[in-house]
């Protein structure tokens, strides 16, 4: 708007090429203002985007949860036939890992130990 009434007060006014390209030179230095703002905001949208979707590494979590296991959990299903036949990589059978229980007894906790000692 500033840009125009500029315009509009040198219209009415007396004119001078110095005067248009002085508005000219305001308008292009604000335009590539513009430019550069809006690339900025979509560049950080961009980078807020490709975090958000970004796959987490649960390593850190990983060695967490192994210190943080009581000595002698889990030994009884280390030594589990079920369980080691599910563990040998050599078979061909399809292997699915099923643990229930109710809710708070560590089902996931039990599901990150393994992973944790098979990933080991």
């Amino acid at each position: 708007m500033t840009h125009i009434q500029n315009h509009v007060r040198l219209v009415r006014n007396e004119v001078r090429l110095e005067h248009i390209q002085q508005e000219h030179e305001a308008r292009r230095r604000a335009l590539e203002n513009f430019e550069r703002e809006e690339q900025e905001r979509r560049s950080q949208e961009f980078y807020r985007l490709k975090t958000s979707m970004a796959p987490r590494s649960y390593d850190d979590r990983l060695d967490l949860l192994r210190h943080l296991v009581y000595q002698g959990t889990g030994v009884w299903l280390l030594q589990d036939a079920t369980f080691k036949k599910w563990l040998d990589f050599s078979s061909a059978e399809p292997r699915i890992l099923w643990l229930q229980g109710i809710p708070g007894a560590g089902e996931s906790i039990y599901r990150l130990y393994i992973l944790s000692t098979i990933l080991i």
